[in-house]
């Protein structure tokens, strides 16, 4: 099962707000797809995710740090990950599966 885009989202960043296209008009977001969020982010700041406007699931994003994309290798792909049972996390799956986004 893959993305489905059900549910409205949005990105608290800086005091702005981003989302998709289609709630420009409502919400007065910016339209996510025109911004990185390595370009309104740098290491040590914090932004806000909400997932399902009907449930409000809100999610603190903090970026950690920051490095320049490396031309061989295939993104996105996971750096690392812990689990229910972190000496069985798979990175060699985890990467599998983000990179079939």
């Amino acid at each position: 099962m893959g993305w489905e885009e059900s549910h409205l989202h949005m990105f608290r960043i800086k005091d702005r707000e981003y989302g998709p296209t289609y709630l420009d008009e409502e919400l007065e977001t910016l339209d996510e797809s025109q911004f990185r969020i390595g370009d309104l982010m740098k290491p040590g700041d914090r932004a806000a995710y909400e997932y399902d406007f009907g449930d409000s699931w809100e999610h603190e994003l903090a970026m950690e740090a920051s490095t320049v994309a490396d031309a061989s290798t295939v993104y996105p792909a996971c750096t690392a990950g812990e689990g229910y049972d972190p000496a069985h996390f798979d990175l060699a799956a985890a990467t599998a599966a983000v990179a079939s986004v």
